[in-house]
């Protein structure tokens, strides 16, 4: 059943309209936000505003590859057809909790390239970890980062509460959860992560890249290759600076000092570091 936008939502949408801001949307998983936040990109851009989205929500990414943040700039009404990111992030790990403070510095690394732009309208879309302290200090350690003029909560009833009661400097617009949002299975996630991951791994190539030269990161720690065992298909991180990734490969073995890499990737110029993913891809 496709959502139907609340009056909630063009208020949001009229609100951006009329001056550049930044909005961050929370709420636990199937709440709708995602659809929001399409909702609000496709108004925007068809109004004839620049939007950045910077797409938080690593579990189930709508930009990039799973396991990653990304963030994607819309011009003109052709960008909304493409869903490749401009600047991604890769975390590792399909669950927010166990990288924190990585999810953090990349969201504030991807942040600052959009906020260069004075005139973009920048909605920031996030997991669906809300309860608990863990869920708490995520929340409110992005909206401390992003400062977003707008904080949209979809809450069905007070799930958000303790989350907007630390807001300061943000106004906090509460959002009814539309009664057409359905509750997505454990397999349907596990399915979406899947096509997506197959979608990016197309037109695959072998490269190799000298372990004297290329740090092995793992859970934000260097890693000589002797120290760390790596399975078959492990997802990999292949970065040009600390945290923008700019792009994702299998792993393929290590020998002779090299690593050998199956990936998209027509080269790897300018890889300066690979982070080591908690995730095995094996197609079918």
């Amino acid at each position: 059943m496709k959502i139907v936008p609340g009056p909630e939502w063009f208020e949001i949408a009229e609100r951006l309209e009329r001056h550049a801001g930044k909005i961050l949307l929370i709420g636990a998983s199937d709440t709708g936000k995602t659809s929001l936040s399409r909702f609000l990109v496709e108004t925007l851009v068809r109004s004839g505003r620049e939007v950045c989205l910077l797409d938080a929500d690593i579990g189930q990414s709508t930009i990039g590859p799973p396991a990653t943040v990304s963030m994607k700039f819309y011009h003109e009404e052709e960008d909304l057809h493409c869903i490749s990111p401009d600047y991604m992030s890769f975390i590792g790990v399909f669950n927010p909790s166990k990288r924190i403070r990585q999810m953090l510095r990349a969201i504030r690394v991807l942040y600052d390239i959009a906020r260069e732009r004075p005139t973009v309208r920048i909605i920031v879309d996030t997991t669906g970890l809300v309860s608990g302290r863990i869920g708490f200090y995520l929340k409110t350690g992005k909206i401390r980062l992003i400062r977003p003029d707008y904080v949209v909560a979809l809450q069905r009833a007070h799930e958000l509460e303790h989350i907007l009661s630390a807001v300061e400097g943000s106004r906090i617009i509460r959002v009814p959860v539309s009664p057409c949002v359905k509750e997505r299975t454990r397999q349907y996630r596990i399915n979406y992560r899947n096509r997506r991951f197959r979608e990016y791994f197309q037109d695959l190539c072998i490269h190799s890249l000298s372990l004297h030269d290329i740090p092995l990161v793992y859970r934000d720690r260097i890693y000589k290759p002797a120290e760390i065992f790596i399975k078959d298909n492990t997802v990999l991180g292949l970065n040009s600076e600390a945290d923008i990734t700019l792009g994702l490969g299998l792993f393929d073995g290590i020998g002779e000092g090299k690593i050998f890499i199956t990936t998209p990737l027509e080269s790897l110029k300018g890889i300066n570091r690979i982070v080591v993913g908690e995730i095995q891809y094996i197609e079918n």
